[in-house]
Parts: C-alpha cells; sequence; structure tokens
C-alpha cells in the first residue's frame, strides 16, 4: 500500500506480495498454507519523481513525471505437487529437443502444420501451447517436442533471432518427469546412415552434400560427352 510518492532523492519503494489463486466450479479463491503454499510471489517497486516546469501559454506549470521499475525478489513456492509450474522466459532458439525426430502429427491427429498457422496469423500463442522444459547441465531441453517444433517453424532463426518464449519450468526431482525423460531423452543415443535420408529432401545434412556432389559429377560427365 502506498500513500504517496516521496519527494525525496529516494525513490519510494513498494513490496507487492502476489498470492497465488485458483479455480474451482464456482469462482477464484486464493490460495494458502492448506493447499500446500509456502510462500508467496514478491515483487518490489521502485516509484521515481521528476518535477518538470515548462510554460504554457505564457505562464509556468508545474508536472510531476513518475517512473516505475520493478524487481522480482521471490518466486511462489508450494509444498506439494499441487503447485503449478513455474514460468520462465527462454530465447526460443537456444532451447533444444530432448529427442531426434518426432511425429508430423499430435496424439489427436491433429498435423501440426494446423498449430504453425495459427501461431503465424495470432490466433494462438507460445504460452498456450504449454511448452514444458528441463534444466540440464544450464542447458534447457523441451518435453514438448512437436509443440517445439511448431514454435520455431512458425518463428525461423532467419527472421527472428533473438525471439524470448515463454515457457513452463519442470524439475527431475519429480518422480514423474524423471519418468517422462528417461523415456523420451534419445538425443545422442543413435546416429542414422546417411543412406537412411532421402537425397536432396533437406533433412539432413548429409543428403544435401550428396546431392550437390551427384550434380556436379553429372555436369562433368555432360561437359566431357560434349567435348
Amino acid at each position: 500500500r502506498c500513500w504517496g510518492a516521496s519527494n525525496k532523492d529516494l525513490p519510494t519503494q513498494l513490496l507487492v506480495r502476489v498470492q497465488p489463486a485458483r479455480k474451482d466450479q464456482s469462482s477464484w479463491f486464493t490460495m494458502g498454507p492448506e493447499h500446500g503454499v509456502t510462500t508467496a510471489e514478491v515483487w518490489l517497486a521502485f516509484v521515481h519523481t521528476k518535477i518538470v516546469r515548462k510554460p504554457v501559454h505564457q505562464e509556468p506549470y508545474r508536472q510531476v513525471c513518475f517512473f516505475v521499475e520493478i524487481e522480482q525478489i521471490s518466486s511462489c513456492s508450494f509444498s506439494d505437487s499441487r503447485r503449478p509450474m513455474p514460468r520462465l522466459t527462454l530465447p526460443l532458439h537456444k532451447i533444444r529437443h530432448c529427442q531426434d525426430s518426432c511425429s508430423k502429427v499430435f496424439q489427436n491427429g491433429m498435423p501440426l502444420e494446423t498449430t504453425v498457422r495459427a501461431l503465424r496469423e495470432g490466433k494462438t500463442t507460445v504460452a498456450k501451447l504449454g511448452i514444458r522444459v528441463v534444466n540440464l547441465g544450464g542447458v534447457y531441453f523441451a518435453l514438448n517436442n512437436r509443440r517445439l517444433h511448431c514454435v520455431k517453424s512458425a518463428f525461423p532463426q532467419s527472421i527472428h533471432p533473438n525471439l524470448e518464449v515463454l515457457v513452463l519450468r519442470v524439475s527431475l526431482s519429480n518422480p514423474d518427469i524423471e519418468k517422462e525423460w528417461t523415456t523420451k531423452f534419445t538425443v545422442g543415443q543413435r546416429i542414422p546412415w546417411h543412406e537412411d535420408f532421402q537425397q536432396g529432401s533437406g533433412t539432413h545434412p548429409g543428403g544435401q552434400t550428396e546431392s550437390r556432389k551427384q550434380k556436379r559429377q553429372q555436369q562433368q560427365q555432360q561437359r566431357q560427352q560434349q567435348q
């Protein structure tokens, strides 16, 4: 609660305590210790004031400008599995897939391209997709590989190199997350042969290289025949 801005050099400080809430069948309610809440989210706001005097129609007037800075002090913590997943903003193209392949459709049969178009047209957002990530040695891996593939396809690095997205951070200390991670993590566990990829399809770097080599060989053979 603030009763006014300070006129001194030091800015007014506001300590904002954000209590989590949840919606049941009837309405929203504030979550407390009985719902597993250990500590609330706390933000610190600094309100700076600056007095500006400017002439208006040959008469000076006094204008007070306010500048607000915010800083998060602590995140909301829960004592059990009822806690919601913490939100985190990360550079999109630094998030890695935990699998080396994925299906072209979701489990409900909807093509991934449908979600890609929805993202491009603004009909949905990255936050609504709810991509979950885990931190492994400072590197963030996505557990929702198809969703991450849709986002990276909708916002390619060549056009959006610095795009940051909102994701959900989960911990491997959770037994359910650890089990899912162990099942899904396949990166680095196998390496396919170049011959397994269609030449020139663009699905593998080697395919494009071999395709260019073949074209050069064909062009050389044609020149030799013409000579």
